[in-house]
């Protein structure tokens, strides 16, 4: 209820935005609509991944977004075709199989993904967060193992985030792992 009523109110915001334009232009809201573009900014080939990605986004996720919002479905089926368009690894290297997007172009898939469903794409962009620290932080025998079958969904990763007291908030968490020098092990508070 809170998420429908935040995207109401920025749905909002956007229009009085594109009111305001069309005011302050001294034009129509269609020429003030195309002020207010998602494009508005991007470079061609941002523009082409921008568009790729909303056009699958509103064929593949738009049409069942309620339903899977209302049941517990995960849609698989959805997620493979997402990943043939290599959605499912953002900053893995191409060899690996993936996009080798940086942080600015992976924003623009994202939000052009969110379009079609927002909790989907939510579900995607951790995925992609797995898939980037274990690009960034693994051996190059985990690179080569895990990498190319998280691009292609073969297999799917997650995280937990969450405490009691701070829930997902991460800057509540008050768990801490310290490596003890000692020892040689890390030491949980």
């Amino acid at each position: 209820l809170r998420l429908r009523t935040r995207l109401r109110m920025m749905r909002g915001t956007l229009f009085n935005l594109r009111q305001a334009y069309s005011r302050i232009l001294n034009t129509d809201i269609s020429t003030a609509i195309e002020l207010c573009s998602p494009l508005l900014g991007l470079d061609s080939e941002q523009c082409e991944l921008y568009t790729l990605a909303k056009d699958f986004a509103q064929k593949e996720f738009r049409p069942n977004a309620n339903e899977w919002d209302q049941k517990p479905i995960f849609p698989i089926s959805n997620y493979r075709k997402a990943s043939s368009l290599g959605f499912a690894g953002f900053f893995v290297p191409k060899v690996l199989g993936g996009m080798a997007l940086n942080r600015t172009n992976s924003i623009i898939v994202v939000e052009a993904l969110a379009t079609g469903c927002v909790a989907t794409t939510a579900m995607l962009t951790i995925h992609n967060a797995c898939a980037s620290t274990i690009n960034l932080f693994g051996t190059d025998e985990q690179r080569a193992t895990y990498l190319p079958r998280l691009c292609n969904l073969d297999i799917k990763a997650s995280f937990c985030l969450t405490e009691p007291g701070s829930g997902s908030d991460a800057g509540s968490l008050q768990t801490r792992a310290d490596f003890d020098t000692s020892t040689g092990e890390y030491v949980i508070n």
